[in-house]
Formats: C-alpha cells, sequence, structure tokens
C-alpha cells in the first residue's frame, strides 16, 4: 500500500477517536513505551477541556477576587478527581494488556510458537471486559458541566452577566484540538494580545476590534462543538461511513473558517497598534499559528546555553552573541518562508488530499525544512568552533530526525507548575 495513503488513513482514525467514532487501541508493550503515569496523565486530559491553567483565565475575566478564586481551584481539583476515577478502567485494561505482553515477550522472542496463541487467547478474555469510551466521554462532560454549575454559584450578579466571555472563552480553548493538520488553528489572537501585554484600552479601536474577533470566532467554535457532540452520539460498532465522510467534510470546512478569521483579525489588529508592538505581536501571532515552526531549535537552546557558561573569555563571549545575533536574523526568514510554503500546500485540502498528505511531505515543504536544517548544522559548527571540548560536551544535544516537522503540541500535557498547584492540597470542605 502506498506509505502516503496507509499514513492518511491513520490521521483519518484518530480523527474519529477525537470525535468520539473508535475505541483508542493498545499496542504491544515495548521498552519505548510512555511510562504509566503519562499515559494516566494524557488519557485523563483527552477527556478534559478546562485545565488547571484556566483558573487564572477565568478569574481574570470575570475580576474574581482571591478568595473566589482558591474556591474555583478547589472545585477543579474536585473535578479533576471524578475524571481520573473515570479514566480508572482504561489504566486498569492497559496495565492488563501491558502485563500479559510481557507474560510472552520472551517466548515469543526466542520463537516458541505456541506463545503467540495463548498471548492472543489472553488478550481475548481481557477483551471481554470491554471499556466504554463513549460513556466515559459522556460522564467527564457531565462532571464538566456540574463544575461550571458550582462556578457559577461562587459569582455576583455582574460577573453573571459577564458569563458569556466565559462560554466564548471556553469555547476557543478547543482549538489545542486539531480536526484537522492546518496551520493557525491553535491561535487565539486575545491569548496573544494578554501575553505579548497589550493595552486595550475599554471602547477603543483595538477593544472594539477585539469583540469582533471573540464574537465572529466563537460562531464557529459553536459549529466545532456541535460536531464533536453528533460525533460523541455515532456507535462505533456500526460505523456509518457515510455520515463519517460528511462529518470529515464539515470538520475540513469549520477548520478552514477558522484559519481565515485568524489570519484576517491579525491583520486588523495589527494595523491598529503602534510600530514598536507589531512585531512582538505578529512573532508571537506565528509562533501559536505554526508551533512546530518556530518553536526553540536545538541550535538556538545551545547558543543561549553557551552564553550562560561562566567560564567563556570575552573573545568568546563576543565571537557568540555575534554568532546568536545572525542566526536569528536568517533562522526567522527560513521559518516565514517554511510557513508559507505549508499555507500553499493548504489551499487545495479535502478529504481526499489529506489521504496523502502524511506521506511523503510536498517537494516545496521538503526544500524549506531543508533550508532551515542546513542554518541549524551550519551555526551549531560555528558555535562548536568557538569553545573547547569541555564547553561543547556541556551543549544541550541535539536530535536532528525529532526536530523537523514534527507537529506534536506540548499545551496537551499539564506544565510543571500545573502539577505544581494541583499537588497542593484541597482546602478543608473544598472540591
Amino acid at each position: 500500500m502506498n506509505r502516503g495513503i496507509e499514513r492518511g488513513r491513520m490521521w483519518l482514525v484518530v480523527l474519529f477517536a477525537l470525535l468520539g467514532f473508535c475505541v483508542p487501541t493498545v499496542c504491544y508493550a515495548q521498552q519505548s513505551m510512555t511510562d504509566d503515569e503519562l499515559d494516566a496523565e494524557m488519557g485523563e486530559l483527552s477527556f478534559m477541556t478546562f485545565r488547571a491553567k484556566h483558573v487564572d483565565q477565568v478569574a481574570s475575566l470575570l475580576h474574581m477576587d482571591e478568595a473566589q478564586k482558591d474556591a474555583v481551584l478547589s472545585l477543579f481539583k474536585g473535578y479533576r478527581s471524578q475524571v481520573r476515577a473515570l479514566y480508572q478502567p482504561v489504566l486498569d485494561q492497559q496495565k492488563a494488556y501491558k502485563e500479559v505482553a510481557a507474560k510472552y515477550q520472551e517466548r515469543v522472542e526466542k520463537g516458541d510458537e505456541t506463545a503467540f496463541a495463548e498471548y492472543q487467547a489472553d488478550i481475548e478474555k481481557i477483551q471481554l471486559d470491554q471499556v466504554d469510551f463513549q460513556q466515559i466521554q459522556r460522564d467527564a462532560f457531565a462532571a464538566q458541566d456540574t463544575f461550571i454549575e458550582d462556578v457559577q454559584l461562587l459569582l455576583d450578579e455582574k460577573q453573571l452577566g459577564a458569563w458569556d466571555r466565559v462560554e466564548r472563552w471556553h469555547r476557543r480553548i478547543i482549538m489545542d484540538i486539531n480536526f484537522v493538520p492546518l496551520t493557525w488553528l491553535t491561535v487565539d489572537l486575545i491569548d496573544v494580545g494578554r501575553a505579548v501585554e497589550l493595552q486595550v484600552e475599554p471602547e477603543s479601536e483595538l477593544d472594539d476590534v477585539m469583540l469582533r474577533y471573540e464574537k465572529e470566532l466563537d460562531t464557529s467554535m459553536v459549529k466545532v462543538w456541535e460536531l464533536i457532540h453528533v460525533g460523541m452520539e455515532m456507535d462505533p460498532a456500526e460505523p456509518d461511513m457515510a455520515q463519517q465522510m460528511e462529518i470529515m467534510g464539515t470538520a475540513i470546512s469549520l477548520s478552514k473558517a477558522l484559519k481565515e478569521v485568524n489570519k484576517r483579525y491579525s491583520s486588523l489588529i495589527e494595523r491598529t497598534l503602534p510600530e514598536s508592538q507589531r512585531e512582538m505581536f505578529l512573532t508571537e501571532v506565528h509562533k501559536r499559528a505554526a508551533p512546530w515552526v518556530y518553536r526553540s531549535s536545538s541550535t538556538e537552546r545551545a547558543m543561549e546555553k553557551a552564553l550562560s557558561f561562566t567560564d567563556l573569555n570575552s573573545d568568546q563571549a563576543e565571537n557568540i552573541r555575534s554568532l546568536q545575533d545572525r542566526y536569528l536574523k536568517e533562522i526567522k526568514i527560513a521559518n516565514d518562508k517554511w510557513l508559507r510554503v505549508v499555507e500553499a500546500t493548504e489551499k487545495e485540502l479535502s478529504i481526499e488530499t489529506m489521504m496523502y498528505m502524511f506521506g511523503d511531505e510536498d517537494e516545496s515543504v521538503s526544500d524549506a525544512i531543508d533550508v532551515k536544517r542546513q542554518i541549524d548544522a551550519q551555526f551549531r559548527q560555528q558555535l562548536m568552533d568557538q569553545l573547547n571540548d569541555d564547553q561543547i560536551a556541556r551543549l544541550p544535544q541535539a536530535f536532528p530526525d525529532m526536530e523537523y516537522n514534527q507537529r506534536f503540541d506540548e499545551s496537551n500535557y499539564e506544565s510543571a507548575e500545573e502539577a505544581a498547584v494541583l499537588a497542593e492540597p484541597v482546602p478543608a470542605g473544598g472540591g
């Protein structure tokens, strides 16, 4: 089978899983398998659209006082515990699969012909106790609805009157769930403005543009939510292929609409800003439009690390700073080109083209990636030429095969800061 078609079909399976169409499969245990804690964390988070990091954002939108904010965090911890309990049967089944795999792995590796049949029989026993992922999703959404209702009980009349902004914000955060692999879907221009500390004065031109953006984007987000719930109600045991293809077409159309709204309002917002803020705003927008393109490279991190060395002499420090300046200028040009060629390939995106897009990269995209790869290699070597062997050994390791075109969204993991907050004890009577 053509590798592009095969990988394209795999993407369709992932899309159906996101929409509630199918049950995730458990692979044969390998030494490289993600550890149990990460399995649990990612599994639980896949059933959540509200996270610990969002407490501050809701508190800011509603101008909560510290007591209200603490109460919301306590409620969130209770909600998080509910989702963890809902997901426990999945973890138990994954553990059973791993134990069976470990039980037979040595015999299989030694060529024992009876081992696989016994392994298959044990796997079938586990499969008899089928986990209902759709019910877990429904229960998780119900727990989230209860959490939100409890939060509303903490609010005063003015805060309740502003709740529609929270609802619009909440729909925006599901853009972290990329139904279709398009650029610009993970951009939230309101959050970008917050990140770069734009001063949005009430009734200013910028305030008007931001509010129009928020409402227009929300129109599309409501349709996304409706699509999610349609997918959740479909029976994975009896898939309706025609309906699935129709929904995939809708997902592509919605994604293109979201992208267009984000691009158009990015330009509108930029035009309202003073010249001193435009570059900072656009830099942050591009980082979110295609995070795998604009994320920090191992070469950039190596330069930052080298400049922190206390044993650099003055010539080394000066040369590395100059090298860093030249690198950042060249890599920005390369990144911008990479984004442009990716966007060019997205214009004709359809169900049919998506079946092929996970094979070999489009030639123009491959060329853009190669340019960035060459710049990184060239400047890393120039950096190493400035250092002695001991200093080189202290540089962060490079992973060139993993650095380019890996569409991995780190925001799906809980940050260390979130984990620390969740680890704090819940006050008596909370959550």
